[in-house]
């Protein structure tokens, strides 16, 4: 690695060894702070690769360390503030504790990089949980680090799968903030593991192989709705579905979680109802909404769902349940005409 000061007419430039800068960070500090009466800039090479010019005083704070992959900007050494839990289950974590038939962990995390919530940028956390999806998630993974959004991180949760899953994780480890391979307790055990790893000031999407996305929100939009759940819409294989927040929320799901960001400061533990198997994200949107939490609708926002995921089959049982356990029995037979009725369309539609 190489720091040089840019001046008018010349430069000066210093040699400084990379595990400096990896694992010495405050020497790293150090020779920069010796270079300051030369330049209030420098310009960080890294790997033979000319980076962007930074202020001499952020040198210890946000830099970029590859261009090819929005991932890989706005990090920093830094580790974020974790605040206490009294449940430690609960407790907001950087590195998962070793579960049952852990396969491997990596990351841009592992390496001691970070990310943290911007001025006028707040912090994006994607996850994807996965259980033998080597089939679609390379597309996932693409659709995430190739946004232009440049404030996102990347969570991978894998189930222990047994295909090529970890292959295709590994192939993009360095774009991807943390992923850990081990055992689960179905999909949204897997969803709530991810939730543990974001930090308070996230904006947190979920995405499943095969989902991708299209478009994200503008930084203007997402900055001054920060508090607010922010959604969009979504393709569901062909089908455009208009996502909304109205009473039919309280019948059946109406908004989808590949085109969702919660905030995580207004739910701050892990949110999925794990007794639920197919809709504890129903669930989730339901009490949020109850609770009266405010909405913004980004049309910037859109998103691709895979039409075979794991909620893509009506189940009205589940439906049913969690209709009247947030909102009594009149709401839970109400939902369930609905939902029946809705179902016979989809129906009559397969048979045309």
């Amino acid at each position: 690695m190489t720091l040089k000061t840019s001046q008018i007419n010349n430069y000066t430039e210093i040699p400084v060894n990379n595990t400096d800068v990896l694992r010495e960070p405050d020497l790293f500090k150090k020779k920069v702070y010796d270079l300051s009466g030369l330049d209030s800039y420098i310009t960080i090479y890294l790997d033979n690769f000319e980076q962007n010019l930074m202020p001499l005083e952020s040198i210890s704070g946000e830099f970029t360390l590859s261009p090819n992959h929005i991932t890989t900007s706005l990090v920093t050494r830094e580790p974020p503030t974790i605040e206490e839990a009294p449940n430690a289950a609960l407790k907001t974590v950087l590195f998962l504790p070793e579960g049952e038939g852990r396969q491997g962990e990596g990351g841009l995390r592992t390496q001691g990089y970070f990310k943290h919530s911007q001025p006028y940028k707040p912090l994006i956390t994607v996850i994807t949980v996965v259980f033998n999806g080597e089939k679609y998630l390379e597309e996932t993974i693409l659709s995430v680090i190739n946004q232009t959004y440049d404030n996102m991180e990347y969570i991978i949760i894998d189930g222990g799968s047994t295909d090529g899953t970890l292959d295709v994780i590994r192939k993009y480890e360095d774009a991807i903030d943390y992923w850990v391979s081990e055992k689960d307790q179905g999909i949204y055990d897997a969803m709530n593991k991810g939730w543990r790893l974001t930090s308070e000031q996230s904006m947190i999407l979920y995405l499943g192989a095969g989902d991708k996305i299209h478009t994200l929100p503008s930084a203007s939009e997402l900055e001054k709705n920060k508090q607010n759940i922010v959604y969009g819409n979504v393709y569901i294989g062909n089908h455009f579905y208009s996502s909304r927040i109205d009473f039919r929320l309280k019948l059946g799901n109406t908004l989808h979680h590949q085109a969702l960001l919660v905030p995580k400061k207004i739910h701050p533990h892990p949110p999925f109802n794990i007794k639920y198997k197919i809709y504890a994200d129903y669930d989730f949107n339901l009490r949020l909404f109850l609770s009266g939490k405010k909405y913004f609708k980004s049309q910037e926002f859109l998103s691709f769902a895979l039409p075979d995921g794991v909620s893509s089959k009506i189940n009205i049982i589940e439906i049913n349940k969690i209709c009247r356990e947030n909102l009594g029995y009149i709401h839970g037979l109400t939902s369930y005409i609905y939902i029946s009725l809705q179902k016979i369309k989809i129906w009559q539609k397969r048979i045309k």
